[in-house]
């Protein structure tokens, strides 16, 4: 059977994963680009605008039940895991308000969107190879 470009699997993991990259999502809206937009320097700029499309796009492909959607999520999720390490640690940013163990939560979030998009993919090869 010939695959179509549409996700087959139930609501529940569309809506999972497309919760999770919102959350994200409002996360870099609220906290990061205010932060960015501050430094003088352009390349983390264009980075945080670069992964903030990437995370919209996904969430409207995953809407609409496009695989790339998926695709999308992984990679800005594996970005969300990535970030601190690069920041707070090769860069030597300081942590907003000192807050050392804040990047806790978005590394949570990459993992969780890693997780239900592989999920989501996962059940969808599943779905089409029993029909």
């Amino acid at each position: 059977m010939e695959r179509s470009n549409k996700l087959a699997v139930p609501v529940i993991y569309i809506k999972a994963v497309a919760a999770l990259m919102f959350i994200q999502l409002v996360h870099k809206v609220v906290r990061e680009i205010p932060h960015v937009l501050q430094m003088t320097r352009i390349f983390p700029k264009v980075v945080l605008i670069f992964f903030t499309v990437l995370l919209i796009a996904g969430i409207i492909g995953v809407f609409c039940r496009f695989r790339w959607g998926l695709i999308f999520g992984i990679i800005g999720g594996a970005w969300i895991i990535f970030q601190p390490f690069l920041v707070h640690g090769i860069m030597r940013v300081p942590h907003l308000n000192g807050i050392w163990w804040y990047p806790i939560f978005p590394i949570t979030q990459g993992g969780l969107i890693i997780y239900f998009s592989l999920l989501t993919w996962q059940k969808d090869k599943e779905r089409v190879t029993l029909t």
